[in-house]
């Protein structure tokens, strides 16, 4: 019994032994294990922290680079538009070309430093996409013309009006994919098209391809494109230079809005670089102007350009007009078909000429068209190249009424064809319309006073050099106290307000603002930052700004911007100071202000007198067209008309006139039959004021 005592014993040591040692084992581990999570923890506080520190660096950055970076373009783009000599105007566009470059590495950093970051989202907002696409066609185009290339732009007429997406990601994919098809391209063509992939009710999914013909891709090199920091030559001694940032972003940015990226290529062949995107659904709105597109349904219309593709992206434009659109490719067999035509007792009401064609160009063309009795009704577009516009003025020498930039929208097409056949076809060679060109008054900035909350002393001078070409009255103030204290005075139509200013930055006075017109007219109010970090626009929305630019001012944004919230006769704010009152009566009280329509004629008196001729001889058509529609009450032809003196009456800044022609136009389209003779009386006194004021400058 001992012995097994003994034995129990020591096996009961035994155990507890290995128990106390295993639980001190336990206990070291448990130790340890809360030490490796309090140093996860404080890992964990420390990436968070550093990760605030990289997105306050990245915002920063943004802010020190973009600040003088919009000093540099902003003055190099003021400077171009004064009297330079060629040597100085040459080396004044190698500025603006260098620092448009070096904006376009900065920009390639920033965003992928925002990616690494995971800070780049996209917004949701209500959009046109095809304004989108338009405009981007449009920026790309200046870069092309001057290589000697086209651009061409096609949007699928089975695109929605409106979708929700980010529309300055989109652009930035457009332009990234399309500056580098001009960059590897050096004759031929560059051409983007969007069609409808799939719709449903929660959204559309676009294709996009940018097709080019320049030196394509080696197929070793295809797979490795939309990879960070690759490119085709990477080598020191390459022609083509860049970050290899920018397909990168590319692709990251299709991902985001559910999409995806491809490229087919062919070395020597060019390339058809593509993405995908979904859009979300927004509620349909109505056409932007039925009325143009009811004057030009049914019109027969003549196609003149040598490039296969132009033709084709204009013939599906036109007939989505609902006209009768016949393409020819060069003068021979255009003034075959136009003389056939009329021999037919159907002849073209409308011919589109492209400027370049080899052998007979646009202009001689026109010429020959005009020197033919038989084809004196047709009138006559031009489509010309941003380098090409400079001849602008002997346009309408050659009998064209009309020019629009190349690539044209179906948008830009329809507004100015619809100018062009606003005169009778008898009168067209006798009285040639002044050249209508349908960007050119899209901005209604005639009257309008912009108050620039902006502390950099550069930036001022910038912001007031855009603003005043543009068309508007700019008053300047260093800090937001400023702001608040001038916008209290009165007189202002929108206040572009810098976030980051000494004694009270722009959200302060932004929120001073809305506290303080509580009850009365909100005035627009559109941030200026160089933060472009994502955020910005939300802080800038949350103080009660209604939009949000970044620098360096790209002034077509800029323009679009402030149009967008100024739309709408230009009228005089109810709350108006008395000290501002005063400073502006002088010019209201006259029915054309002078001293701006000089502006618009740089100060050229034969010009002048030449403007001040066609908008008497024009207005005074146009009055008699709608006292005509008036008797017959035709209100689509009364519309019409007053759109066309509307315009024609901001361009001079007969600023009564064109507010009367847009009551009377929007009265006619609405078909407020018992407002029409009323407007029509006011809008007759208006313009025949303006008609006399005209006739005693040109006495």
């Amino acid at each position: 019994f001992s012995v097994f005592a003994l034995i129990l014993s020591t096996h009961r040591e035994r155990v507890e032994s290995e128990v106390l040692a295993k639980t001190s084992a336990l206990n070291a581990e448990i130790e340890e294990r809360k030490n490796v999570q309090a140093a996860l923890q404080a890992s964990q506080t420390e990436a968070i922290a550093a990760n605030l520190a990289k997105s306050a660096f990245l915002a920063n950055m943004s802010h020190e680079i973009r600040t003088p970076m919009n000093g540099v373009i902003g003055m190099t783009e003021l400077l171009l538009e004064t009297n330079l000599d060629g040597t100085q105007r040459d080396h004044t566009e190698t500025i603006r070309d260098s620092a448009a470059a070096l904006l376009t590495v900065i920009n390639d950093i920033l965003d992928f430093s925002k990616i690494e970051a995971g800070k780049l989202d996209l917004e949701l907002i209500e959009m046109d996409l095809r304004s989108c696409v338009d405009d981007v066609a449009h920026l790309l185009a200046i870069q092309a013309h001057a290589k000697g290339l086209e651009v061409i732009a096609s949007v699928d007429p089975a695109l929605p009006e409106r979708v929700i997406g980010d529309p300055g990601r989109l652009r930035q994919v457009l332009l990234n994919l399309g500056s580098n098809a001009i960059k590897f391209t050096r004759a031929g063509e560059v051409a983007i098209s969007v069609l409808v992939a799939s719709a449903d009710a929660a959204g559309t999914v676009i294709r996009c391809e940018v097709r080019d013909t320049g030196i394509g891709i080696p197929s070793s090199r295809v797979a490795a494109l939309f990879q960070p920091f690759s490119q085709i030559d990477a080598s020191t001694t390459r022609h083509y230079g860049g970050t290899g940032l920018g397909l990168s972003i590319v692709r990251r940015l299709a991902e985001l809005m559910d999409g995806t990226v491809g490229v087919e290529s062919a070395e020597g062949l060019g390339s058809v670089f593509w993405f995908t995107a979904r859009f979300g659904a927004a509620e349909p709105s109505a056409d932007e102007s039925p009325a143009d597109v009811e004057v030009l349904r049914g019109r027969r219309v003549l196609i003149v350009d040598d490039n296969a593709t132009n033709r084709k992206v204009l013939l599906g434009q036109l007939v989505h007009l609902g006209m009768t659109a016949t393409c020819v490719d060069g003068a021979v067999a255009a003034m075959a078909a136009l003389r056939s035509a009329a021999t037919d007792g159907k002849p073209f009401e409308l011919a589109v000429l492209d400027y370049m064609m080899p052998g007979c160009d646009g202009i001689e063309l026109g010429r020959q068209i005009g020197a033919a009795e038989q084809l004196n009704g047709t009138r006559l577009v031009l489509l010309t190249s941003a380098r090409e516009v400079r001849d602008a003025p002997n346009f309408a020498k050659a009998g064209f009424g009309g020019y629009l930039l190349k690539p044209a929208s179906t948008r830009d097409l329809r507004e100015c064809l619809a100018r062009v056949v606003s005169m009778d076809a008898s009168q067209w060679h006798v009285k040639t319309q002044r050249i209508a060109v349908a960007t050119g008054d899209r901005t209604l900035a005639a009257g309008r006073r912009i108050l620039l909350a902006e502390d950099n002393a550069v930036n001022q001078k910038v912001a007031r050099g855009t603003l005043e070409k543009l068309g508007y009255r700019v008053d300047i103030v260093g800090n937001g106290a400023e702001a608040v204290a001038a916008w209290e005075k009165g007189g202002y139509d929108l206040v572009l307000m810098d976030c980051q200013m000494p004694v009270m930055d722009g959200y302060q006075a932004a929120r001073e603002i809305r506290t303080r017109e509580a009850g009365t007219r909100r005035i627009p109010i559109v941030a200026l930052t160089a933060d472009a970090m994502k955020g910005a626009e939300e802080q800038c929305r949350q103080a009660g700004m209604d939009d949000y630019l970044t620098k360096p001012l790209d002034r077509v944004r800029l323009a679009q911007t402030l149009a967008g919230h100024l739309a709408g006769p230009c009228d005089v704010a109810s709350k108006r100071g008395a000290e501002s009152t005063a400073g502006t009566e002088g010019s209201r009280a006259q029915p054309v202000d002078w001293d701006r329509f000089m502006q618009v004629a740089d100060g050229d008196q034969s010009l002048a007198q030449e403007l001040v001729e066609l908008f008497i001889e024009s207005g005074d058509l146009a009055l008699a067209e709608i006292r005509a529609a008036l008797g017959r009450n035709d209100l689509p032809a009364i519309g019409r008309a007053a759109h066309s003196l509307k315009g024609a009456s901001a361009n001079i800044h007969a600023e009564a006139t064109s507010a009367a022609a847009a009551q009377l136009e929007s009265a006619a389209v609405a078909g407020a039959t018992d407002k029409v003779a009323r407007l029509e009386g006011e809008l007759r006194v208006a313009a025949s004021q303006a008609i006399e004021f005209l006739r005693a400058k040109r006495a």
